[in-house]
């Protein structure tokens, strides 16, 4: 028997009631869990259905129910998107990131049909409310002359529910200001909230304003107090042990160490300049009218930069290799499969507490933090900064000083738009497609890559080349992976699922790829005054959990665990290796090394901090979770993990909050607004 859907007013209830069916369905498929967010899905779900009922009964009365079929149709492909999405990169895309990348999709088109075979059963369950739609939705005939009620109805409902939400919800008050991010409006509203949301601030786009109220910094920008703008000496200053066997150094130790070694002056142990240029930020905040830029002025005249340290220039003038490999981790390290890698990782220095987050374009924000010290905060953070000037690029920078700075990548020469970006970082980029001869098949080849392009660079010292590999992407099997197919011999003995197998085989390139590199730079003489940097785009999302558990040796945990990894800082100049347990992550790399090369710059105009200073760690992650040396804050569950037995200071946290929101904001500014244009004049 049909319902009769007049008399039971069921307008008023299909498209709310289809909107959290499927929002529930998802959240359960992609979190396996809803916990306090049972609400939001439910009042947004509602909230977003009454309001399409508002158009819907605006409609003529034969078009409303093919208008209702139709906006829940709508719904059911966003959110099939999204999960197919998810099932590849873990992450979910915004309105930008398909509108940027919609060129390059066809060239991850089986991997695309791979994960929507795998996450079929739970779109057919998405799709099921609308078939309840075509069987039970009855036309109204009265439903004309009732039309504007109806439509009434639906706004004045579908506005209330909003209206209550915005103004009695502090999450929403706590975000408002802050660049969006997609994941974490999902987990919280659901996808069609936060799509909806996404193509406002795409059609309307608005960068939040950077809150300078952060600790110590006063309660406006006028209330700062300016920092000289020449280098300071400050004495007194305690460093933090960066070896895990050593002793913290005090300041009453350090007087002591004096009387034992007469030949190191007071000055030259105690005293560290800060690593900052000579900008006047006074002046530029006389003369600047725009009231944002004006702003970053105040934000980064009152950040506290980092000091030299026992490393500044302990590189100076050696040939630098910086490389992000695709998919690598502390889990395709070891000892007798990768025995190159796991080389590399135990030598040199030993990151024994490094991170490396996911952002929202994967691989290609993973590339931008590594070679900006800025955090990833849109889609495309790479791409977009090929319209700004990038004067920090190491490209750049590297080349100020005579050397040889090229860039290679053995994928597509316009993928992610690298033609435009790295280049505008200061690489010749060369690629398949642009000056390097390549076998095509998925992935390609590390390996190959490096036997047709270390002649290019290997000979004209002093040298600075950049890789992005590719040999360890996904899928991770040995029908869909080429380079697991070509290296399946190396790993069949292992007691492993087929999964695991597969990525320690593409992984395997790599570490062939390198024991290459590493053997030319022998071969040539130049090892010992030689610097390798390698570090991962992303934690290696194409592996289920439970291969990322079997790897692991135990249940890995997700939120902070789930992206530890290895940092490589390696010279085969160095005799022994220095072990580092200071939190860091990949935004860190960039100061790092200018530091250890001895190069001047600004430490305040990065989100990253130079490793080896005395400053405070801070390692933040995409939804603004965060871990100092005093704790580690879960911005999903807002829990807090403490790292220390000391008590914290008052306010600490919140503290904390506001500057990991102000970072946010000021590295969304620099990209949006173009900062680093407006300090020409100051950093030459």
């Amino acid at each position: 028997m049909r319902l009769k859907y007049h008399k039971i007013k069921l307008e008023f209830f299909v498209l709310p009631i289809v909107f959290i069916i499927q929002e529930i369905l998802f959240h359960l498929f992609v979190f396996a869990r809803i916990d306090g967010n049972l609400i939001y899905l439910f009042v947004f779900g509602a909230t977003l259905g009454m309001l399409c009922n508002t158009i819907v009964y605006l409609l003529k009365e034969k078009y409303q129910k093919i208008g209702i079929i139709t906006i829940s149709s709508c719904s059911f492909i966003i959110l099939s998107a999204q999960l197919v999405y998810y099932r590849i990169f873990r992450t979910f895309f915004s309105i930008s990131l398909v509108m940027e990348t919609i060129s390059d999709a066809t060239e991850f088109a089986l991997v695309g049909l791979d994960a929507l075979c795998r996450v079929l059963p739970i779109i057919l369950l998405l799709g099921a409310p609308i078939l309840l739609e075509i069987l039970f939705i009855k036309k109204d005939k009265k439903c004309e002359e009732r039309k504007i009620h109806h439509a009434l109805v639906n706004l004045a409902g579908g506005s209330l529910l909003f209206l209550i939400v915005l103004f009695s919800n502090t999450d929403l008050e706590k975000e408002a200001g802050n660049e969006f991010v997609i994941d974490t409006a999902i987990e919280k509203y659901g996808v069609l909230m936060a799509s909806a949301e996404d193509v406002m601030g795409y059609l309307f786009s608005n960068t939040g304003n950077i809150n300078v109220e952060a600790a110590g910094m006063g309660s406006s920008p006028e209330n700062l107090v300016m920092k000289e703008q020449v280098p300071s000496i400050q004495a007194g200053q305690d460093m933090v042990s960066i070896h895990k066997n050593s002793r913290k150094v005090s300041a009453e130790n350090v007087e002591n160490s004096y009387e034992e070694d007469s030949s190191i002056s007071h000055m030259e142990r105690k005293t560290y300049e800060d690593n900052i240029l000579a900008i006047d930020f006074a002046k530029l905040i006389e003369n600047e009218k725009n009231e944002t830029i004006k702003s970053l002025h105040f934000y980064f005249a009152a950040k506290e930069p980092t000091k030299k340290n026992e490393y500044t220039g302990m590189f100076e003038g050696y040939n630098l290799i910086v490389i992000t490999a695709e998919g690598f981790s502390n889990l395709a390290v070891d000892k007798e499969i990768t025995p190159t890698l796991y080389k590399l990782v135990h030598e040199g220095f030993v990151f024994e507490n490094f991170y490396n987050p996911i952002w929202q374009t994967s691989t290609s924000d993973g590339e931008y933090a590594v070679c900006t010290g800025l955090i990833p905060t849109q889609s495309n953070n790479m791409r977009k900064s090929a319209e700004n000037d990038m004067p920090f690029g190491m490209g750049w920078v590297f080349s100020d000083f005579g050397y040889t700075s090229k860039a290679y990548h053995n994928h597509s020469y316009t993928y992610y738009g690298r033609n435009l970006s790295h280049p505008n970082l200061g690489y010749e980029f060369i690629a398949p497609g642009h000056g390097m001869e390549i076998t095509k098949v998925w992935p390609e080849s590390d390996l190959e890559m490096m036997e047709n392009v270390v002649g290019q660079f290997i000979d004209h010292e002093p040298f600075h080349t950049y890789f992005m590999t590719v040999s360890g992407h996904l899928n991770y099997s040995f029908t869909g992976n080429s380079m697991s197919s070509k290296n399946k011999e190396y790993v069949e003995n292992l007691n492993y699922s087929t999964q695991s197998k597969a990525y320690f085989a593409c992984q395997k390139e790599f570490d062939l790829a390198m024991e290459y590199l590493i053997q030319a730079l022998m071969e040539a003489g130049v090892a010992e005054r030689t610097v390798i940097v390698i570090c991962g785009d992303h934690y290696p999302y194409g592996l289920d959990m439970e291969s990322i558990n079997e790897i692991a040796g135990h249940e890995v945990e997700q939120d902070f665990e789930l992206y530890k990894s290895n940092l490589v800082l390696w010279s085969y100049s160095m005799k022994e290796p220095i072990v580092v347990d200071k939190y860091c992550s990949s935004i860190d790399i960039l100061p790092t090394i200018y530091n250890l090369f001895g190069i001047e710059y600004d430490s305040r105009l990065f989100n990253g901090k130079d490793i080896f200073s005395d400053t405070e760690p801070l390692v933040v992650f995409k939804n603004k979770s965060f871990i100092t040396d005093k704790l580690m804050y879960n911005a999903r569950t807002n829990e807090t993990i403490l790292l220390t037995e000391e008590p914290l200071e008052e306010g600490y946290l919140d503290n904390m909050k506001k500057t990991v929101r102000n970072e946010f904001n000021a590295s969304a500014s620099i990209l949006k607004y173009d900062y680093y244009s407006y300090l020409e004049d100051n950093i030459h």
